[in-house]
């Protein structure tokens, strides 16, 4: 009996000691996944303007390219408390953003990848210009975005 208890003893103490250990370690939450289709003969470059809850902002960042016709999944980490994802995307022959959205939100894009939070910030690059994010609701984790 005494061999059982102490058994039970180390099984309990073990758990114990693995769930203080997980509740200390950070566990990095995968906020959203996001479902970018490409309907298009063209690569589609997207850019998103999503919430940080580690360091309380919007951050605006691109580009994620998806090949003609195709499906891309991106799994966005950075937000868990965010409602809403923004999304300006183009190709080589038209653009897809806010316009007409009284929500839109304007940002600097440039032609190469950028990741910035200030939204009064100009990232380096070829072309700066000033574009229109449009708001996509997410969903239990998930945004299904077709241009």
């Amino acid at each position: 009996m005494k061999i059982i208890k102490t058994g039970l003893v180390k099984v309990l103490f073990s758990l114990f000691l693995l769930t203080m250990v997980a509740s200390i370690v950070p566990v990095q939450a995968l906020a959203f996944k996001m479902n970018v289709n490409n309907t298009y003969p063209h690569n589609l470059h997207v850019a998103l303007l999503d919430w940080n809850d580690s360091v309380g902002d919007w951050r605006c960042h691109g580009w994620f390219t998806v090949e003609p016709y195709s499906n891309r999944v991106l799994n966005i980490p950075s937000s868990t408390e965010g409602t809403n994802v923004y999304v300006y995307a183009h190709t080589s022959e038209a653009s897809f953003g806010g316009d007409g959205y009284a929500s839109a939100i304007p940002r600097m894009v440039v032609n190469e990848a950028f990741d910035y939070y200030n939204p009064n910030y100009t990232p380096r690059g070829k072309n700066p210009r000033s574009v229109l994010f449009v708001p996509y609701e997410i969903e239990n984790g998930y945004v299904d975005f077709t241009p």
